[in-house]
This record gives structure tokens, C-alpha cells and sequence, in this order.
């Protein structure tokens, strides 16, 4: 039999409160798996944090901390089974981004998955902060106008495995399509 949109919400809805309420995402994915909610055999689960000013806020446009010590909020993931961190830094002045580089580094001496970040990177030398504060991969806006050298020198430096760039539209893609690293499944599917 199929299922409706509704049904899939409905499923989807109830996975993301299981994870809200803080309970162990091996449980949620047994859980899913046995209620035919989710196929995760083959995903990954990534976890966002927004900081600004060293504390996890609640989003790109709200401020308001989370509640959570962010080192917890961290740690709360890598227990969970959540297989990366993404982290964006907020930060409005070149202070604020080192607290927050800070704070990336010491997420990372307390977690053991991926963490990967980006924001208020406007030249190479914030990209190598991202790196040596242990971020396997670091994101550059694709919307500035300097990014793609930026990125461009980055992947020279660390590999371009390490590098993400952000894009808003695929526009950007067909763009810079000589500068992106296509990898060997989507170039074995045709894409």
C-alpha cells in the first residue's frame, strides 16, 4: 500500500522528537528501521551549532542561547550517535571570532566525530584557523566574492577534501564548474 505526504510527516515528526527529547539516536534508527520510518542504512546524521560569542545560539537569525553548554551540547551528539557536527560561526568582529575559534577547538578535544566549520571567513588565514582547531572540513561562503580564491588556495594548502564551499543556487556550480572536484559515485552516475 502507499503512503500519503501526511503519513511521511507524520513518521518524519516523530523521529525529530524522538531526538529532541535527548534520547539515544541508535535507539531512534532501530525504532525507525522497525516502523519502516526511515531508511538509514546508508546516511549520515549531522548535527548543527550556531555560536556566537562561544555559546550555542538557536539559529542563524536568533540569537537567544540555546540553554545548553556548548561543549555538553557537543558531547550530547557524539554520545547519540550523531556521525558529524557542523558549526557556523556567527561572530561580527575579529574578537568574537577568535572566542569562537576558541570554543571550536575545545569541542573538539571532547568529541570524537567529524566536526566541520565556516563563517566570517574573509581571508585564507581563517580557514587555516578552522583546521588547526581540529575541523576536518572548513565551509566558505560561496556568496562572497573572494571565495573561491580563498577556497581555490585552501585546497592547494590542506586538499580539496577539506574544503566545502556553500552555494546558494546551482548557478554558482555551472559558474565555477572547472574549480569543483566532481567525485568518482556522481561521475559514475553521470551527474
Amino acid at each position: 500500500t502507499s503512503r500519503g505526504l501526511g503519513d511521511v510527516y507524520k513518521r518524519q515528526e516523530i523521529c525529530l522528537r524522538y531526538i529532541s527529547q535527548k534520547k539515544n539516536v541508535y535507539g531512534l534508527l532501530r525504532k525507525c528501521r522497525n516502523g519502516e520510518f526511515l531508511n538509514m542504512e546508508h546516511k549520515n546524521i549531522v548535527a548543527t551549532i550556531y555560536l556566537k560569542n562561544g555559546q550555542a545560539v538557536k539559529g542563524m537569525d536568533n540569537f537567544e542561547p540555546m540553554g545548553w553548554d556548548v561543549i555538553s551540547l557537543a558531547r550530547l551528539y557524539n554520545d547519540s550517535g550523531i556521525d558529524k557536527i557542523i558549526i557556523f560561526d556567527l561572530s561580527d568582529d575579529d574578537e568574537e571570532h577568535e572566542k569562537n575559534i576558541h570554543t571550536i577547538k575545545n569541542i573538539n578535544r571532547n568529541v570524537e566525530i567529524k566536526v566541520c566549520a565556516g563563517g566570517n571567513i574573509s581571508r585564507f588565514e581563517d580557514v587555516k584557523k578552522f583546521i588547526y582547531a581540529g575541523c576536518l572540513q572548513v565551509i566558505v561562503n560561496g556568496a562572497k566574492s573572494n571565495s573561491m580564491d580563498i577556497a581555490r588556495e585552501a585546497s592547494d594548502r590542506f586538499g580539496k577534501e577539506r574544503i566545502l564551499v556553500s552555494v546558494a543556487n546551482v548557478d554558482f556550480v555551472f559558474k565555477h564548474l572547472s574549480l569543483i572536484h566532481i567525485s568518482e559515485p556522481t561521475r559514475r552516475r553521470g551527474i
